[in-house]
């Protein structure tokens, strides 16, 4: 039996040579987050044509349900701080949303915005190539409207084509439970467990992080990018997992996470992050971010992976 002190060593031999095999395998992209959202009001269809024009090729967005099963792009519970209205997304039906204007408060420019459902979104989809980050922000979550939701949105999503509904979309949400009857609805789709900040901690000997994304058939963690160092990077990628951030604003900081390995990079798209104008790093399509198979390695997505695999498992 080994001592202590071998078993610690032989640790110590894997992590190095899963962070040498780590270097330089993710090429890094850039989310536009909620839409180009430092040049046109969140989550609006103005945000996501404005992303396209500005050359993002992966947007994120925030997904909800109506009381009448329509599935809307809205971050927040109630339109109150974007639509100036009280009404909760989940007592609002259709009916309601050409009276809710989204794009006053960001400027008179967008005013008369209105609220995108998800059809909205797979339109511009098929038609412009984009891909997205959906997250999941079901309101009042009461078990009826947890199974209308999961069906409506996988519904939704099924107007995309199969290798563009495997390659050009992400499902993330902090709700694990609700991610993870997500994946036993729809197993094809790539999930992406979110932490919130200060409850990722992966160094900690009690953290949950990895329980969280087996239960939940996670290919992706999302952390906050001030939870992220070059380490915890690299011991995230090591067990197959791809790495995506929010919600990054500095080139500088964006360029160092993609030295570390870090794949998309969540941003509202100000001047310097944007694929026009952002470090060199930042500039890939993210046509082939890391995908995890079932037993934790990684697949031709990420070629150099297997020999990662291969040497782990020595």
């Amino acid at each position: 039996m080994m001592s202590h002190r071998e078993l610690t060593r032989k640790r110590t031999n894997v992590y190095r040579r899963a962070t040498h095999l780590c270097q330089d395998e993710v090429v890094s992209f850039l989310i536009a987050h909620r839409g180009h959202s430092s040049k046109a009001p969140e989550n609006t269809m103005a945000a996501f044509e404005s992303a396209v024009d500005a050359g993002f090729t992966w947007i994120e967005t925030d997904a909800d349900m109506l009381k009448d099963g329509t599935v809307v792009l809205v971050h927040d519970a109630s339109f109150r701080r974007t639509g100036r209205t009280s009404a909760r997304v989940s007592t609002s039906t259709s009916e309601d949303l050409p009276g809710i204007d989204v794009g006053r408060w960001f400027s008179a420019r967008y005013a008369n915005s209105r609220v995108p459902t998800l059809a909205n979104l797979v339109d511009l989809m098929n038609r412009t190539g984009l891909s997205a980050n959906v997250e999941l922000k079901l309101s009042d979550p009461t078990p009826e409207r947890i199974d209308d939701y999961i069906d409506t949105l996988i519904r939704g999503l099924k107007r995309l084509d199969p290798e563009s509904l495997r390659n050009r979309v992400i499902i993330s949400s902090f709700n694990h439970r609700l991610l993870a009857a997500l994946h036993l609805a729809a197993p094809q789709l790539r999930l992406g467990c979110l932490f919130e900040r200060s409850r990722f901690a992966p160094l900690k000997r009690h953290s949950v992080w990895r329980n969280a994304a087996w239960a939940t058939g996670a290919e992706f963690i999302h952390p906050h990018h001030r939870e992220l160092t070059r380490k915890i990077v690299r011991l995230i990628r090591a067990e197959g997992f791809g790495v995506n951030t929010w919600t990054v604003n500095n080139p500088r900081r964006a360029a160092r996470l993609a030295r570390w390995g870090v794949g998309g990079i969540c941003t509202d798209g100000p001047k310097g992050m944007t694929p026009q104008d952002a470090p060199s790093s930042l500039r890939s399509d993210g046509s082939t971010p890391l995908r995890r198979t079932s037993g934790g390695a990684t697949t031709d997505d990420d070629p150099g992976n297997s020999s990662l695999t291969a040497k782990l498992s020595n």
